[in-house]
């Protein structure tokens, strides 16, 4: 689920990313760690074995990329405050890429 206010170009969302840094609880960090989504905005690094229909799912994300928006409030971890949209498309590079 994800939502886009236009007025401040702020995607929110709730586990389309994670962003979980050092002020998470340390049992969130280590967790993080141990599956390579610690310190960066962006999918878990298990979304890939998650996500059944890639091409669908690729198609929602290419849409939500799409829309003009600068700041990213995730459900999990730390807001990111600029350059949300180049990051998430970053993180998701695996999936835009699996045509």
């Amino acid at each position: 689920m994800v939502f886009f206010h236009r007025a401040s170009r702020t995607l929110i969302t709730c586990d389309l990313a994670f962003n979980f840094g050092p002020t998470a609880a340390a049992p969130t960090r280590v967790l993080m760690r141990l599956i390579r989504s610690y310190g960066q905005l962006g999918p878990t690094k298990l979304d890939p074995l998650l996500i059944r229909d890639r091409r669908a799912a690729r198609e929602s994300l290419e849409r939500i990329l799409a829309w003009d928006f600068d700041r990213v409030v995730v459900a999990h971890g730390d807001v990111q405050e600029s350059g949300g949209r180049e990051i998430l498309r970053e993180g998701y590079a695996w999936l835009l890429a699996s045509r």
